[in-house]
């Protein structure tokens, strides 16, 4: 308990020398910017390198959108560069893949297929210079090791990021704050009961948590093809 009175309390410190804050509830709004001499934003503000909006919809727009219009000035800068295709493959592994798997790891929120389709199709177009690609997918995304190109999948990487997620819920003997928070729309069962449970046997409220019905999407996908 100590441990997580000092966490919150870490967590204040750095948002109070942030010197930044958003305002969630307008019926104390004067009360809270008469106390805090914050710096008050309405839209969004960025914490520990994630952009939180006012709305949990705009949580994707506000984060992958900028990145992803990051990536695209970088490789575009880099396209008249004379780089083999193993070196821009290296490239897109070393400095572009990082930029996903961060926002992957901490934003476990549905992501539009039509997205992964242009950002895949992005990274295969500054690897193979505008050209059609010398080999097929399957031989594009699969490993090295099984004589594949090893070319990053993003759609793979993006369950891999909340199968890790998952998997620290089922694996825990202690849940973190953050599961605890979406075992509150499980009841009566608990959350480990509800990644088992078949889809029609699930409480209706789970629809009502956005970050647990991304992972068990992703979880009834993955199960399914066992």
């Amino acid at each position: 308990m100590f441990l997580l009175s000092l966490a919150r309390f870490l967590v204040y410190i750095l948002i109070f020398q942030n010197q930044s804050s958003i305002l969630i509830d307008s019926s104390t709004k004067s009360l809270i910017q008469s106390t805090f001499k914050l710096k008050w934003v309405t839209s969004s503000w960025r914490y520990l390198g994630i952009e939180i909006p006012l709305k949990f919809s705009d949580l994707f727009t506000c984060n992958f959108i900028g990145m992803f219009q990051q990536v695209r000035k970088q490789l575009k800068d880099w396209s008249d560069a004379k780089f083999s295709w193993p070196d821009r493959i290296s490239l897109v592994k070393t400095l572009i893949l990082p930029k996903f798997l961060f926002l992957f790891r901490m934003l476990p929120i549905s992501i539009p297929e039509s997205c992964f389709n242009k950002w895949q199709s992005t990274l295969n177009q500054f690897i193979w210079e505008n050209k059609k690609p010398r080999f097929n997918a399957e031989i594009l995304y699969k490993p090295t090791t099984l004589g594949g190109l090893n070319v990053p999948n993003l759609r793979n990487y993006y369950k891999a990021a909340n199968m890790a997620n998952i998997l620290q819920i089922l694996a825990s003997h202690f849940l973190d704050d953050w599961a605890y928070m979406e075992e509150s729309y499980c009841s009566p069962y608990s959350i480990l009961d509800v990644f088992w449970q078949k889809k029609k046997d699930r409480p209706y409220t789970v629809n009502k948590c956005p970050t647990l019905t991304c992972s068990l999407s992703i979880w009834d996908k993955v199960r399914k093809k066992k």
